[in-house]
């Protein structure tokens, strides 16, 4: 399997996670990229995606069209769309590692050529 990683370098400790879950999948021998939210790519299995909600929503958009599995590391806030905290990095990592988890499948919602997870906003504008 290969896999990437997605972290957002404005957010604070995402590069220090980001480097903490390289050093781990470098461990464990598995193949691996690293992509900033910015530069998303496809041709990857699963994607760890390391930030908050906004982050993982914008991975949501762009690997749904691959049908890819992404799996959120929050980094200290809310995170409802995350599955683990970095407090908890290693030992999740393993289990995803060891085939440990199960896929919840999320119904996305389009609207034209736009793409949700979550929801859309539909704002009129006054003249």
């Amino acid at each position: 399997m290969k896999y990437a990683i997605c972290y957002n370098p404005d957010m604070q400790n995402s590069k220090q996670v980001m480097l903490e879950l390289s050093a781990i999948l470098l461990k464990k021998q598995q193949e691996f990229e690293v992509f900033t939210i910015d530069e998303l790519n496809s041709g990857v299995d699963f994607v760890f995606v390391i930030g908050g909600d906004g982050t993982i929503l914008k991975c949501a958009r762009f690997f749904s069209r691959f049908d890819t599995s992404i799996f959120g590391i929050n980094l200290g806030r809310l995170g409802f769309l995350s599955q683990t905290s970095s407090k908890n990095l290693e030992q999740s990592i393993i289990k995803v590692l060891n085939g440990e988890y199960k896929i919840d499948q999320r119904m996305m919602l389009t609207a034209g050529d736009y793409t949700a997870l979550n929801d859309f906003v539909i704002k009129g504008c006054q003249s």
